[in-house]
């Protein structure tokens, strides 16, 4: 159904009116039409909410700020997305920010093009939203066009309903049933009665209880999945539990990366009453705050970027292995790495878009790809929950699974659902589970009785100041348990040195240095080995150093902002601010240098350099350790399912993700997290479905 769109607006909001007009010069020059106001008050007295478009807003405004008004548009219902640019943001006013739904919280006085690329973004996430609205609106009126007889017998075939059985629901006769279906069907276009199910949902509004339909809530097929709005990882896609039907076909304990795939993949193999129970506030979990690295065998698709060098299924697995320290598992290893380069192909489809390869940490070799910009983990997110919530897949947040249970052929969920004004217990039904529900790095007790100096005052890197909800508790690895499953022990934990001062994501393009100036480590080492290194210095700190030469992630506005990372116009001038005898840390840079032009560092045994550091300014921060991955956790075989402590596997019962145990070893490749969660989560969803087929 085909909409004309008016042409995006971009709305600035400044009461600073040097650095509004330059801004409005800047982003007209690129092509965009653009509109400015020095206040919020004279926005709202003048502005439309309804043409599609953006809002690039100051936070600190006198009277109504930036905040207020962004506060403003919710109560409004729009979903205008906003930018912020503000020079004196903190953690805390950016997590505010983005749980209202502002898309890119960026540096005032940053690099402009940064600001285009995210108008860029905001604009094609609006006029996707604005396009599905007219879209609905478009279906809606069709549906409206049916005689309720007809609307009656549609809704009974989308639910699957045969002639039969739908004239013993209405008290009419099958033939009438038939020529009222017959009519229907050629009113909208389709032909089955999954046509219908997927048609129900383009309406723009939830149908009688009877319907089974759901809102789309702006989640359109076309999306670019980085312009997607922060609000649809929470309430905005959120169904109804008391509107679910209790027994569903497959249930999803955890919204990850691999919790979401395992659902979109359930949907995509026949499934048709997916349902996806989410504890936290949010759909993504740990996958939102991943930096994107996907480890893939995919020489094809590497070409001329390899350099020579050819990937396998037996590299791979002989790298994991290695980084492992011979303790991973074969069989599943390869049964990720046959199936990594067909997840990168998958995201595509869904949106994603990807860069040249790259050597990751503790990667050993060139064959990670990430999407460039900002927040690819939750770019990941948005595009596979988009996937998801499209095919018909259901989900309900803060609902925490209590109690897992067999009976006969079907597994009872028991699960506690807070709201703001009620906690209640409701059980739901399904033929098969799958428990994709994360680890325990936030689980403090049972952190320590792997390793006792994890002390609660180490963070975990999805909450590396301590500010935020982590639910890494372990709830998945009990639920297992309880059930008879096998927890796979004795590999322990993965921590993380990079969560401060680090901007880089790949290996060769930065230096860690000590409190005196000296480098001590090889950067490239696995990062459990750069853990030990660091846990071994004086302050049990580090300062991580690099170039204006790199490509920094998309944390480094916020880390300036927030003073974690600070810039420098000279290696003395970095110097003087870390406290450090200037001539120590040149000797540094010249060491480093060297080797990095003879491609060996006779220091620490470093062979893997991208460039030298020397061109400023120079980009340095403190780095200390966190806790970042769960190596123990539930036993699986290579389809996912869970190993009985009994012996053979537990019927309809499945894992994915961070939960699942012993795949890696006692550390992770780098980059084959992210591939883990995608290709065990698409096999668990195809074997869940294949094995509530046959129940």
């Amino acid at each position: 159904m085909k909409c004309i769109l008016p042409t995006p607006l971009v709305r600035l909001v400044d009461d600073d009116n040097d650095f509004r007009e330059s801004q409005k010069a800047f982003l007209t020059a690129l092509g965009w039409q653009v509109e400015d106001w020095e206040s919020p008050a004279a926005f709202l007295q003048d502005d439309d909410l309804q043409r599609p478009g953006c809002a690039v807003l100051d936070i600190r405004m006198p009277g109504m700020t930036g905040l207020d008004l962004q506060r403003r548009f919710v109560e409004a219902g729009s979903r205008l997305p906003v930018i912020f640019l503000t020079g004196h943001g903190d953690v805390a006013t950016a997590v505010h920010t983005m749980k209202y739904g502002a898309l890119d919280f960026l540096e005032k006085r940053g690099d402009p093009m940064v600001l285009a690329a995210a108008v860029e973004r905001a604009c094609k996430k609006s006029l996707a939203a604005a396009k599905a609205a007219a879209e609905a609106q478009s279906y809606q009126a069709a549906y409206d066009a049916l005689t309720p007889r007809e609307r009656e017998v549609f809704v009974l075939a989308a639910k699957g309903l045969s002639n039969k059985e739908a004239a013993e629901v209405l008290g009419i006769g099958a033939e009438t049933v038939k020529m009222h279906k017959a009519n229907a069907y050629a009113k909208l276009g389709v032909q089955s009665s999954l046509e219908a199910y997927q048609w129900l949902e383009n309406l723009p509004t939830p149908q009688p209880k009877d319907a089974m339909t759901t809102r789309r809530t702006l989640l359109t097929a076309g999306a670019v999945a980085s312009a997607l709005p922060s609000s649809l990882l929470a309430a905005a896609l959120e169904d109804s539990s008391d509107a679910l039907e209790p027994w569903q076909q497959v249930i999803v304990i955890g919204s990850g990366l691999a919790g979401l795939t395992a659902g979109a993949s359930a949907l995509e193999s026949g499934a048709r009453r997916v349902l996806i129970l989410e504890k936290g506030p949010l759909v993504g979990g740990h996958s939102l705050y991943s930096s994107g690295s996907i480890a893939a065998v995919a020489p094809e698709r590497a070409g001329a970027f390899s350099n020579g060098w050819r990937d396998s299924v037996e590299q791979f697995v002989a790298d994991a292995l290695a980084v492992g320290g011979g303790s991973g598992d074969p069989e599943r290893l390869v049964q990720i790495a046959r199936g990594s380069a067909a997840m990168l192909d998958w995201l595509e489809g869904l949106g994603v878009s990807f860069g040249r390869p790259f050597e990751a940490r503790s990667g050993l070799h060139p064959r990670s790809w990430a999407m460039p910009g900002n927040s690819a983990g939750r770019s990941y997110v948005l595009a596979v929950m988009d996937c998801y919530r499209r095919l018909g897949g259901k989900t309900i947040l803060s609902a925490k699974v209590e109690t897992l249970e067999r009976q006969e052929s079907s597994w009872k969920v028991g699960v506690t659902i807070r709201s703001e004004n009620e906690v209640r217990l409701k059980y739901f039904q399904a033929p098969a589970v799958i428990i994709a529900s994360g680890g325990f790095t936030a689980n403090v007790d049972r952190r320590m009785k792997i390793m006792p100096q994890l002390t609660a005052d180490i963070h975990t890197s999805a909450d590396p100041y301590g500010t935020a909800w982590d639910g890494a508790q372990g709830d998945g690895l009990d639920l297992a348990q309880r059930a008879g499953g096998v927890i796979a022990e004795g590999f322990g934990l993965q921590l993380l040195p990079f969560w401060g001062g680090r901007l880089i994501d790949y290996a060769g393009g930065d230096m860690y240095v000590d409190e005196t100036g000296r480098r001590f480590v090889d950067e490239n080492l696995p990062w459990n080995a750069i853990s030990e290194h660091i846990l071994k210095l004086k302050s049990r700190r580090c300062w991580v150093i690099t170039d204006a030469q790199s490509y920094k992630g998309a944390t480094l506005s916020l880390k300036l902002i927030n003073g974690i990372v600070r810039k420098a116009g000279s290696i003395r001038e970095m110097a003087e601010a870390m406290r450090i005898p200037p001539e120590v840390l040149e000797q540094t840079f010249a060491q480093y240098n060297r080797a990095a032009d003879a491609g060996l560092d006779p220091l620490t045994g470093k062979k893997v350099f991208t460039q030298r550091i020397e061109k400023p300014p120079f980009y340095f921060g403190e780095e200390q350790i966190y806790v970042h991955t769960t190596l123990d956790g539930i036993l699986t075989d290579t389809q996912a399912q869970v190993r009985a402590q009994t012996g053979g596997v537990i019927p309809g019962l499945f894992a994915a993700g961070e939960v699942v145990g012993g795949i890696f070893g006692f550390d992770r490749l780098g980059g084959a997290g992210i591939t883990n969660c995608l290709v065990m989560g698409r096999i668990a969803g195809e074997r869940a479905v294949e094995f509530q087929s046959g129940t």
